[in-house]
């Protein structure tokens, strides 16, 4: 049996589920083939989608139980926020629909960088024709003054 598949069944159990199917389903999947599919061979791993729907659901889920199999009893807690933003961030990259669209906002964000750039430096460029004209009409005054002088 799959070391990965008895470990999430030991977690599902502690929480009262009696399988994988009601697991799976709790989790939002339609069937527990999401899970059961560990089960089938020992090469077999759970995906990010999986782990983060468990996590998002669970947020005492110690992952690194699952991974390692030793259970930690100074597990780091993220505070609470962090926990919704990491679950947002897993909900929004594992939806296959949205990678296109991530790529897309990811893109526009780096041209809006790029642009944020570029008017930086005409902004710089134009200051610095203003000073140095400003400084020209000055040093123009000035030279007036001695001739008049």
């Amino acid at each position: 049996m799959n070391i990965y598949f008895e470990r999430l069944k030991e977690f599902w159990e502690s929480k009262g589920y009696k399988d994988a199917t009601k697991f799976a389903h709790d989790l939002g999947y339609n069937r527990g083939e999401n899970i059961l599919r560990l089960a089938r061979s020992e090469n077999n791993e759970p995906g990010m989608m999986i782990l983060g729907d468990i996590m998002k659901k669970f947020p005492d889920f110690d992952i690194y139980f699952l991974l390692t199999g030793e259970k930690k009893n100074n597990k780091y807690q993220l505070p609470a926020e962090k926990i919704e933003s990491v679950n947002a961030n897993i909900e929004f990259y594992s939806c296959p629909e949205c990678r296109p669209r991530v790529k897309k906002i990811q893109d526009q964000e780096a041209e809006i960088a790029k642009l944020k750039d570029e008017l930086l430096e005409v902004y710089r460029s134009q200051a610095k024709k203003e000073t140095h004209s400003e400084d020209s009409a000055s040093h123009g005054e000035d030279t007036k003054r001695i001739k008049a002088g």
